[in-house]
C-alpha cells in the first residue's frame, strides 16, 4: 500500500508534508528524514526493497472486520497491528515452492 499512499499524498494531494507526517505517525520520528528524502529527491524508499519495512497498510485496517493476506510475511506484519481475525489464503494458482531468481526494483 506504500505506493498507493505515496501517490495519494504526493501526486493527488500535492502534499509532501502530509506524506512525511503519515510516515512519522505510523513508523515513528526516526523515519522523518527518510520520508522527507523520498518526498523531495531520489533515491525514493518505494524504489527499494526497504519499502517492505513501511507497508502503509495500517490506515487501510481502520474499521476492518477481518483481513486476508497471501503470505506468511504479511500475516505476521498485519497480526502485530490488527486485533481482528487475520487469515492467510492461498492464491488461486501454484506459485511454486522454488525460491525465485533475485530481482530488483531498480531497472
Amino acid at each position: 500500500m506504500h505506493h498507493f499512499f505515496a501517490g495519494h499524498y504526493l501526486l493527488d494531494r500535492q502534499s509532501p508534508d502530509e506524506y512525511c507526517a503519515a510516515m512519522v505517525r505510523l513508523y515513528g520520528s526516526e523515519v522523518e528524514r527518510l520520508a522527507s528524502n523520498s518526498a523531495f529527491r531520489e533515491p525514493r524508499i518505494w524504489d527499494s526493497d526497504e519499502v517492505t519495512k513501511y507497508p502503509f497498510f495500517e490506515d487501510c485496517l481502520r474499521g476492518a472486520l477481518g483481513v486476508a493476506v497471501h503470505s506468511q510475511f504479511f500475516y505476521e506484519k498485519v497480526a502485530r497491528v490488527f486485533e481482528g481475525p487475520v487469515r492467510k489464503l492461498f492464491l488461486a494458482y501454484d506459485a511454486g515452492s522454488e525460491a525465485p531468481a533475485s530481482y530488483t526494483r531498480i531497472l
